[in-house]
């Protein structure tokens, strides 16, 4: 016979919140390869950290956000909310990052917002966006804005030569549409549309992610902590080790 636990859950309550209160929030991310901290008072995004992990990604996430809040003289136990991306992007990425994420709302009882990552990268610029990120494994995740920034299709994971396609059905309509994620970098069919190297708008922005979800916030479009989930769009693939 299995062991049942006495612990009682604690009932879930809705929060308010309200950025005139000058409350500490915290957005993570590690989904990409670069590990990104921005940290509010109240609406007001007071610090922002953004670089490429040389640790392990979990270590460097919890480094960064534990030296962004002691530059401000604050531990996690001032947080009021925490905002995180929620994938596509590296797996292990983007289970830390929720994980993480998750540990904070639950433990400290604050809401939280989790934000596609495409959405974080296609946020920095005005207008249409194009993002196509490296999945890895000769696939990209192509995720295609319109102006108001919706999803104008669902997002996929795609060959580059699959991607590139849809790409340029997109910019067929909209021609002025911007071009974001690693994946122009990294595939010939794609660096064909976007002939410039790796720039800093093709990993997501933090301080971009803290705006969205601040937005969120104060609209209340919250998310339970138990039951937020990774978003992968596609199935988990390992790959085997090397031969000796």
């Amino acid at each position: 016979m299995g062991l049942r636990s006495t612990r009682r859950l604690r009932t879930r309550r809705p929060h308010p919140f309200l950025p005139s209160e000058g409350r500490l929030t915290a957005a993570l991310d590690a989904t990409t390869e670069a590990v990104g901290v921005a940290i509010a008072r109240g609406d007001t995004c007071v610090l922002t950290r953004r670089t490429l992990h040389a640790a392990p990604k979990g270590t460097a996430l919890s480094a960064v956000l534990t030296e962004a809040l002691a530059e401000l003289g604050a531990t996690p136990a001032d947080l009021g909310a925490v905002v995180a991306t929620r994938g596509p992007g590296s797996f292990t990425g983007v289970r830390l990052t929720l994980m993480a994420a998750k540990a904070l709302a639950w433990s400290l009882d604050i809401p939280l917002v989790t934000v596609d990552t495409p959405r974080v990268i296609a946020a920095t610029v005005p207008g249409p966006v194009a993002v196509a990120m490296d999945a890895r494994q000769g696939e990209v995740y192509l995720a295609l804005y319109d102006g108001s920034g919706e999803l104008a299709t669902p997002m996929a994971p795609l060959s580059p030569d699959d991607a590139a396609l849809r790409i340029s059905d997109f910019l067929a309509t909209t021609p002025s549409a911007a071009l974001l994620g690693t994946g122009f970098v990294v595939y010939p069919p794609l660096q064909a549309l976007r002939p410039t190297g790796l720039q800093a708008a093709d990993f997501p922005d933090p301080a971009t992610l803290l705006t969205l979800g601040l937005a969120a916030l104060a609209e209340g479009r919250t998310t339970d902590p138990v039951t937020a989930e990774p978003l992968y769009v596609r199935a988990f693939k390992p790959t085997a080790p090397p031969r000796a």
